[in-house]
């Protein structure tokens, strides 16, 4: 038997559960820095992408805007 005998799968899980906690806190502690660094920004785009204007509707017989 293991040095811990019949508490063995508790102590293994007792240690997944505690690895599992610092990966998590740790991807938290990372996303608060990015909305951090996104906040700071004069004008934080969510979306930045190139857009291209396919049709104006403004110059279409009826008007559809």
């Amino acid at each position: 038997m293991t040095a811990f005998g019949i508490f063995a799968p508790a102590m293994e899980y007792a240690i997944d559960a505690f690895q599992r906690s610092v990966l998590f806190w740790d991807v938290m502690r990372q996303r608060g820095n990015q909305y951090r660094e996104h906040m700071a920004e004069a004008v934080p785009h969510v979306l930045d992408y190139k857009a291209e204007l396919v049709v104006d509707g403004g110059t279409l017989e009826r008007p559809v805007h």
